[in-house]
């Protein structure tokens, strides 16, 4: 007698299936809920109901205008990945969720993850979907699977968002930073092999434009490629022994170069302590720079901007001081993001300060401004662990 292997029904999630009499009921009675359906149709995001078995029971507008069907047309019954056409959906007769790839999909495992705890999950998906006349496209997806109990029953929220734009243009930007940091770093150490003694004056002068514009170029890159993964939580932190003496000195040494203190006065605190720390340098170095960066623009003549650090209850607190008094509109949105009042395009300096600080260096940021000035302080503990 042969062996033989019978094939599962599922790989990995359930395959079972409700009838579809029982689908309709339950369109029919989340239909009929005024809350509910206005709910659904009030989000922005792609957004469905799903039953215990992963079947759309129902699905607000959005979502029924990006599968490109009629307002009427509610595809009870079908499963997310067969609505996008996964290409895996049809490998298997009971479709999304129940091929091997499915053990892998950031729906399927948001949705069953959801189910088993009862809380809400929020993963990302990637799906590849085979439309018709064979064209394929690729989607990067923001799932949040939320529980819902109604009417004695269990349902699953989907809020799908398509993230593909954003994601296509994280790697293209992340893409274009790394290249042009390695020009700027290659042209670097050409500028800096030059040997001045022989030159002029003028030939001197232009070197040294050109190291000084090449050391700016390399720092703006550098941060909103930090920028770039604090925000997409791939910053990683290199923790070192650290001494705020040495760390004010090269922040100084930083400014000696840079054209927007031309003119002005960095005043470093005499009085400030002098203290071992463990923390991530560059990322430190990065939020004082972006503090004293707007000291400098907000300062008047004759422009002087002070900075130091105290130890105070085992908290190191840095500060920033400048003369102007921030107006009431700055006060109140100075940390949200690409607010500024420096014109379009800005406004990201105090918003990677305290991204920075409180998700990386564990610490926190605030200021006090008034008629005599605007200070800006970081605390952040002696241990980064």
């Amino acid at each position: 007698m042969k062996n033989s292997t019978k094939k599962p029904a599922t790989y990995f999630a359930s395959a079972d299936k409700a009838a579809f009499a029982e689908i309709e009921s339950s369109y029919h009675s989340l239909k009929n809920n005024p809350l509910l359906r206005m709910f659904q149709e009030a989000m922005p995001d792609l957004a469905m109901i799903i039953n215990a078995n992963r079947q759309l029971v129902y699905a607000n507008t959005n979502l029924i205008r990006f599968l490109e069907l009629e307002d009427d047309q509610m595809p009870l019954g079908e499963r997310l990945g067969n609505l996008l056409s996964c290409i895996h959906s049809e490998e298997e007769p009971s479709g999304c969720g129940t091929t091997e790839a499915c053990r892998f999909c950031g729906i399927v495992n948001a949705v069953l993850e959801s189910q088993y705890s009862g809380k809400p999950v929020v993963k990302e998906a990637r799906i590849t979907a085979l439309l018709q006349k064979e064209e394929v496209i690729s989607y990067d997806l923001k799932i949040k699977a939320s529980p819902l109990q109604y009417k004695d029953q269990e349902y699953t929220i989907l809020c799908i968002n398509d993230i593909s734009d954003r994601k296509r243009l994280a790697i293209l930007e992340n893409s274009y930073i790394n290249d042009v940091f390695d020009v700027a770093s290659e042209l670097k150490n050409v500028v800096s092999s030059i040997n001045k003694q022989g030159l002029d004056n003028d030939n001197r002068s232009i070197i040294e434009t050109a190291e000084k514009v090449n050391y700016e170029l390399v720092n703006d890159l550098l941060a909103q490629k930090m920028l770039n993964e604090a925000e997409e939580g791939t910053l990683k932190t290199n923790v070192s022994l650290c001494n705020t003496v040495r760390l004010f000195k090269e922040v100084e040494q930083y400014y000696s170069t840079q054209e927007i203190a031309r003119g002005s006065k960095l005043f470093m605190d005499p009085f400030s302590h002098s203290i071992n720390f463990q923390s991530d340098k560059n990322i430190i170095k990065r939020v004082l720079i972006n503090l004293l960066n707007n000291a400098f623009e907000a300062a008047t003549p004759p422009k002087i901007v002070k900075a130091g650090v105290r130890l105070h209850d085992k908290v190191l607190r840095f500060s920033v001081y400048s003369q102007a008094e921030l107006p009431e509109e700055v006060k109140h949105q100075v940390f949200q993001r690409s607010f500024s009042t420096k014109g379009e395009n800005r406004g990201l300096g105090t918003y990677l300060a305290r991204l920075l600080t409180t998700r990386y260096l564990k610490g926190k940021i605030y200021f006090n401004s008034d008629s005599c000035g605007t200070t800006f302080f970081v605390e952040i503990p002696l241990h980064l662990d």
